[in-house]
Formats: structure tokens, C-alpha cells, sequence
């Protein structure tokens, strides 16, 4: 199996940063820890872009279900490839990990972000598929 080396990640930049991850992501038998896993969502507010895509998507790959109700704040992140970055991964979340904190999140979302009308359908289309698989 293939790890990240966390510290390896942190201390990298831009150009290298890519050089690093993009071949560890591409790899069906990359693997991250849980002990990894906590690490790495707790400094998500802490990265710069670079860093912050990265460590979405990985999260995301690892844990999807535990990263998507924090993935609404990102959408109104200033740069664009964070915001993208969020909402590809709230687009190709799977029903089960569609909470009500992730939609109480994303509604509070919406009225923050500068991509209101984008957040609002992608907070409909989440709502909608959540509603298909819950008794109400």
C-alpha cells in the first residue's frame, strides 16, 4: 500500500505539492490511516489553496460521509479552486451521506457565498435526493 506522509505534504509547495499527490491519488492501493485522516481534517483550515484542494479530496476519497458537513463552509472560500474543489465532491456524494447537518449547513451556506444560485441547486438536488431515502 501506498501512504501520504503527512509531514512530507505540509512542508511542500505549489509545483512540488502536485508532484506529490497527484501520482499518490491516481493509485488504487493509496492509502491513508485514520490517525492520518483526523490530522489532516483538523488542519483543513489552517492550508493554503494548494493544500486545502488536496486535503479535500483526499478526505473526501477516505471519508465521505464525515467530511461533507464541513464542505459547505468552503463555499465561500475566496479562491475558486477551493470552492470547486467542494462542490465536486457535494456533487458526487453518495444518499447515505446526506445528513441534516450537511443541509442545515449548505442552507446556511447559500446565503454566504458569492456562488449563491450554484449552491442553492446543489443544496435542492441533495435535499431532494435525502428526502427519496428518509420517512418524513
Amino acid at each position: 500500500m501506498t501512504s501520504l506522509s503527512l509531514s512530507t505534504f505540509d512542508r511542500l509547495e505549489a509545483v512540488d505539492l502536485q508532484r506529490y499527490v497527484e501520482p499518490l491519488m491516481l493509485r488504487n492501493d493509496f492509502y491513508l490511516s485514520h490517525e492520518q485522516f483526523i490530522q489532516l481534517r483538523n488542519a483543513l483550515r489552517d492550508y493554503d489553496q494548494y493544500h486545502l484542494v488536496y486535503a479535500l479530496e483526499i478526505c473526501a476519497r477516505h471519508d465521505r460521509c464525515s467530511i461533507a458537513p464541513l464542505l459547505p463552509e468552503f463555499l465561500h472560500h475566496v479562491e475558486g479552486s477551493v470552492v470547486c474543489a467542494a462542490i465536486n465532491i457535494l456533487e458526487s456524494l453518495p444518499t447515505d451521506c446526506i445528513s441534516e447537518e450537511l443541509l442545515q449547513n449548505l442552507k446556511t451556506a447559500v446565503v454566504n457565498t458569492r456562488w449563491q444560485a450554484l449552491v442553492k441547486t446543489i443544496y435542492g438536488k441533495l435535499r431532494d435526493r435525502a428526502g427519496t431515502n428518509r420517512c418524513t
